[in-house]
């Protein structure tokens, strides 16, 4: 008797791009640029992920002070999230 088995694994991968400009004596960035696809923290909602950009400037405080994030659903092409605010005021929401 022979018995066969198949075992099939399937990964996904998702491309993403991360970016940050440092400047020499300074431990955290000035401004960081990420984007690319993403798994999402509510698999029911988004179960092909998403597609994220967020934009980071710190700078120099009274000048460059931003954050932006767009957030959309990978199948549907839906925005879920849209924010731009100075990052002195945004909290992870």
């Amino acid at each position: 008797m022979i018995v066969k088995k198949l075992l099939e694994a399937k990964e996904k991968t998702m491309p993403n791009l991360r970016v940050r400009h440092k400047r020499k004596g300074f431990g955290k960035f000035l401004k960081e640029i990420l984007q690319g696809l993403f798994s999402s923290g509510d698999k029911e909602k988004h179960p092909e992920g998403v597609e994220k950009e967020r934009i980071i400037n710190r700078g120099e405080p009274d000048k460059d002070d931003s954050y932006q994030e767009k957030v959309k659903d990978v199948n549907t092409g839906d925005t879920t999230r849209d924010i731009k605010e100075p990052l002195s005021q945004h909290k992870n929401k």
